[in-house]
């Protein structure tokens, strides 16, 4: 009658919770002891219907143990279900629904430890803040020392891989970046060596689309990285589960395609968006209004009245720009100038340092300012895009975006922050549409193709007077996607100058560097092959790391690792056959479409040397 488990796993807690006369389980004989994960691979549990009693009593119970929640929400179960059977898991749940706990829970329950890929350093602290909070200590975020924040217990990188081959976390989160580092594969090969990868997280997942409004170029990589870094000594490749609260149909197909995810019931979909709590509205203003209508929107949103007690609500001022008018910087400057009573209250965030902040190291500062925030120390926060994709503050009041969000998803996922705890909350933007007819013309994508806005940029250039919101915004995006010729143009520009240094011999590996600033000329301005279409030395990088992901993808590049310290990549290259092109290209063409609409793609490779097919199927690569 006495049932011993030396790991927390799901028949202990399935046992608890019909009432087993006796359950063992270990406890750490002091704070400082850390009992070290058994090298044990995970196995997928019986299969259950999720709806079923026997899968959800036994969870719950542990959700109510461990993290202190009554019941699932709607969507949860779903995603524990198949994360719980190894099986590769895209999770769509809307904003404030729990993603999070979705890989927790199942990474709790399974053998090994739970690596998370998030996008913000101030995510990864808030996560394992998180964790912390319901006594979950076995976790590290993997931040440079240097961008620690106070009171943060100072863990550098090696020291954090040396506790994950010891057994000593449970979680450890990581920049898509890490992955790019020859060093850190090495490392974490040796950690995974000895305990074994469970999940590999992607949170926030809509980064890893090109279509995403967060997208970054190193998660294009970790569908072909990860499977080999986190591969265990027996073989076991841990699943994907990747997480996100906003993703149209595009964006979801690219994070399939680009993590490798062929398995068509992976996709996990609530049954409703709808976040009834929130309150939506637009406040349609002038140009030269922007600023007093945010004044008379906070007034009325704080419950500020002249002579009464101060205690305002928890809120975001969202801007899309760090300096200018239209930056957090001014935008704050005015709001301390008009409402005074709101000074004490009042904060800063955005990924780069305005230029009127002194603060020496800007990372620590940031950290510094959600945690205020999310302590109810800072109320109101100015701040750009950069702040709080999934930060849990449950008891914020309202939304206002100074101007129109560049997208519909960004609107859910930033308006989202609002309401977690339920609540009713406000999300207002202040729209400025002062040339409709210019924003019809260029968003109609039949008068204006997108390939065409490039052309347009003369007319839409941000920072022209009276400019509406929507042609400021389309100004961006016309700098995200440059047109498939463009990245068409830069694959061939980039593929020429390495093929120059292929070996003749099929068998030898070759490492070249290719500086960060490729597509630069040695004034720092766009190389003339691309005109203006290049905006400084961080745009560059981007474009050169995406034509490197596709010749990856075409099989011209075996790899390519990022080296800081030389401000390069360094590309590893061999020789291949034409037929072993065309195979890998056909290959890639069969995970996404029929035999038949494969053939007609491949039909028109035309025959010729292999720098010329590697070319030519880099260029379809991008036309598919």
């Amino acid at each position: 009658d006495l049932a011993y488990f030396p790991v927390l796993n799901h028949e202990a807690v399935t046992r608890h919770a019909h009432g087993a006369p006796a359950v063992l389980l270990p406890i750490p004989v002091s704070p400082e002891y850390h009992d070290p994960l058994e090298p044990v691979l995970p196995r997928p549990t019986p299969h259950l219907d999720p709806d079923s009693d026997a899968f959800r009593r036994p969870l719950e119970r542990l959700l109510q143990i461990v993290f202190r929640y009554v019941a699932f929400r709607p969507g949860q179960l779903p995603i524990v279900h198949r994360a719980l059977r190894l099986q590769p898991t895209v999770g769509l749940l809307p904003t404030a629904a729990g993603k999070s706990l979705c890989y927790q829970l199942a990474g709790l329950l399974q053998p090994g430890m739970t690596l998370v890929c998030e996008p913000l350093r101030s995510l990864m602290v808030d996560q394992e803040d998180h964790l912390v909070s319901f006594g979950i200590h076995r976790s590290a975020a993997i931040v440079p020392l240097s961008e620690q924040p106070q009171g943060y217990n100072p863990r550098g990188r090696d020291e954090i891989l040396r506790a994950l081959a010891n057994g000593a976390l449970l979680f450890c989160f990581i920049s898509p970046e890490r992955f790019q580092i020859p060093d850190f594969r090495r490392q974490l090969q040796d950690a995974v060596a000895r305990i074994p990868v469970n999940y590999f997280v992607v949170d926030e997942a809509h980064c890893v689309s090109e279509w995403g409004h967060d997208f970054r170029p190193a998660y294009l990589s970790l569908g072909r990285t990860v499977p080999t870094v986190c591969r265990a000594l027996s073989g076991y490749v841990p699943p994907f589960v990747a997480l996100t609260g906003t993703a149209s149909e595009n964006v979801l197909v690219d994070v399939l395609r680009e993590l490798q995810i062929d398995d068509p019931g992976s996709v996990v979909r609530p049954q409703s968006f709808d976040r009834p709590e929130l309150e939506l509205s637009i406040v349609r203003i002038r140009t030269g209004e922007r600023v007093d209508r945010l004044v008379s929107v906070l007034r009325e949103l704080l419950g500020w009245r002249p002579g009464q007690p101060f205690d305002p609500p928890s809120g975001i001022v969202f801007c899309y720009f760090v300096g200018g008018k239209l930056g957090v910087a001014e935008f704050e400057r005015q709001l301390r100038a008009r409402l005074p009573d709101l000074v004490d209250w009042l904060g800063t965030y955005s990924g780069r340092r305005p230029d009127d902040r002194l603060a020496a190291d800007w990372e620590q500062e940031k950290i510094r300012i959600q945690r205020a925030f999310v302590a109810n120390e800072i109320r109101v926060l100015v701040a750009t895009h950069a702040f709080g994709m999934g930060i849990d503050k449950p008891d914020i009041r309202f939304t206002v975006h100074t101007m129109l969000p560049r997208s519909l998803e960004e609107f859910y996922q930033q308006a989202g922050r609002a309401g977690r705890d339920g609540k009713r909350a406000c999300c207002i933007i202040l729209f400025c549409d002062d040339h409709p007819r210019l924003a019809d013309e260029a968003l109609d994508p039949v008068r204006t193709p997108a390939d065409h806005l490039p052309q347009k940029r003369a007319m839409i250039r941000p920072g022209a007077p009276a400019e509406s919101d929507a042609v400021q915004h389309l100004w961006f995006f016309s700098q995200a996607f440059r047109g498939k010729q463009f990245d068409q143009d830069t694959i061939a520009f980039v593929w020429r100058s390495l093929a120059r240094a292929l070996p003749q011999d099929t068998r030898q590996l070759l490492s070249i560097p290719i500086r960060f600033t490729f597509l630069l000329d040695q004034g720092g301005a766009a190389h003339p092959a691309f005109g203006h279409q290049i905006q400084g030395q961080e745009d560059a990088a981007s474009l050169l790391e995406k034509a490197l992901y596709r010749l990856t993808m075409a099989g011209a590049i075996v790899d390519y690792t990022k080296d800081w310290q030389r401000q390069c990549f360094v590309v590893d290259l061999r020789r291949r056959t034409t037929e072993d092109v065309i195979e890998t290209f056909r290959s890639y063409l069969l995970r996404y479409t029929t035999e038949g609409q494969a053939r007609r793609y491949l039909s028109d490779i035309p025959a010729g040397s292999y720098e010329d097919v590697v070319e030519h199927v880099a260029r379809r690569i991008v036309a598919f």
